[in-house]
Formats: structure tokens, C-alpha cells, sequence
């Protein structure tokens, strides 16, 4: 570890190794939009929060973190985990963390954002243990492929959405909407405004898009993951 200069901290580099390679990073910044450096998924989502679409804060572990932590070289993958969590911290919202593999034909791993319930250092750090040994054990190819950590902080939400477009196989610019409420059942936001925000997700990313969606008590609409989605044309 190292310490980072106000240039540095400017960049959006949360932690870097002694050569200056970024170890965590902001969402906001310009390295976050590399796949290479901080996998697909948290890719996808740098860009649409570049774009000014409504995806929430978020910091993301790099691939060269991931992968010195898993060579074994502890310290600095727990510096970089720890510094994930800090910055976690000091939101009042659970963290949600995703797996954010770097390989463009490969689908990330199959987690999914997830509620990290641990209230400490540790109990996060176990959770994501076992969320990442689960994932080997079902998909043990995923083990040999480079991936990243996101960390998002969205406030606590009413609805999950998920949002599917399908323009190129229908030929209608359909929008799929899926939704289920996660507390009390209030409404969710105008169907309209889901599907607008779909297309212009697809528009900004250049593909076919499947956004999940989460709306707040005050009906604001936070992107917390962007999958591609490459529909099968009709027959």
C-alpha cells in the first residue's frame, strides 16, 4: 500500500500498490469504465453513471487486487478489501456487492447484487468468501478468469424492477418489465419512465440491455446492475 497523492485522490483511486496500479477505485472515475481493470458489470455502470443515468455511488475492487489476494499475497487484497468496506462505512445504506467478471463472452458469476449482511470487517469478508467459494464450486471455470468487487450503497428500496429490452429481435423496441416489492407494496414508478430509462441504457452502452432496477420510498428509480442481453431473433 501506499500512500496517494492529491492528483491521485482527484483520479478517483481510493488505494494503489507501489507502482501506482490502482487497487480501489470510485465508480466515478475515468479507470472505472476499463472492463479489463474492474470487469463488465461495474463497467457497464461507470459508463451509465458517466452518462447521468441514476446509478448509485459505488467503489470497485480491481481485478489486480482479486487476483493478489487469491495468489496469496494478503496484504494488500485485505487493504483493499478494507478499504472497500471503509468507504461503505460511511453511508447509511447496507452495502451491496456484486462479482464483476472481466470476461466479455463468459456471463458474470451468477450472484446477482447481494445484501451484504455483515455488520463488521470480518463478517463481510466472510461473506464474500463464501459467496465467491459457492461460485467456484458451481462454475469452477470462473476460478481461472480475472473478476472484480462492486460495491454499491443504494438507499433502502420499495420495488425491484427488472427492465429488458428487446428491440433487435422484435423489431418493436419492447421493453420487458418484471417487478416484485420488497417491502410494502406501494406502487411502483410509471412503467413509462422504467422503459425510458431501459432505451437509454441500450442507447449509451450500444447493446441490448437487462437492468435491475430498485425504486426508494420516494420513487427515484438506482441502476445496481446492467447485464447484456442479446435476445434470440424470432424464427
Amino acid at each position: 500500500m501506499t500512500g496517494l497523492s492529491d492528483e491521485a485522490m482527484g483520479t478517483g483511486v481510493l488505494l494503489a500498490d507501489r507502482t501506482g496500479r490502482p487497487l480501489v477505485l470510485r465508480l466515478d472515475s475515468a479507470a472505472a469504465r476499463d472492463p479489463a481493470l474492474t470487469g463488465y458489470p461495474a463497467a457497464r455502470l461507470a459508463v451509465l453513471r458517466r452518462f447521468g443515468l441514476p446509478v448509485p455511488p459505488g467503489v470497485v475492487v480491481t481485478t489486480d487486487a482479486v487476483a493478489r489476494f487469491s495468489a496469496g499475497d494478503c496484504n494488500e487484497g485485505r487493504d483493499a478489501l478494507h478499504t472497500a468496506w471503509s468507504w461503505t462505512a460511511q453511508s447509511p445504506h447496507p452495502a451491496v456487492v456484486q462479482i464483476s467478471d472481466a470476461d466479455p463472452v463468459t456471463p458474470h458469476c451468477p450472484l446477482g447484487p447481494t445484501a451484504c449482511g455483515g455488520s463488521t470487517w470480518e463478517a463481510m469478508l466472510q461473506d464474500l468468501v463464501d459467496e465467491v467459494t459457492a461460485d467456484h464450486l458451481h462454475n469452477p471455470g470462473s476460478a481461472l478468469r480475472a473478476w472484480a468487487l462492486l460495491f454499491l450503497c443504494p438507499p433502502k428500496h420499495e420495488w425491484s424492477v427488472l427492465a429488458m429490452t428487446d428491440g433487435t429481435s422484435s423489431g418493436s423496441d419492447r421493453v420487458t418489465l418484471w417487478a416484485r416489492p420488497s417491502t410494502t407494496p406501494a406502487p411502483p414508478a410509471c412503467p413509462g419512465r422504467l422503459e425510458a430509462l431501459a432505451r437509454r441504457a441500450r442507447e449509451v452502452l450500444g447493446h441490448e440491455v437487462d437492468l435491475d432496477i430498485r425504486i426508494d420510498r420516494d420513487g427515484r428509480e438506482w441502476i445496481v446492475d446492467c447485464r447484456r442481453h442479446d435476445p434470440v431473433p424470432p424464427r
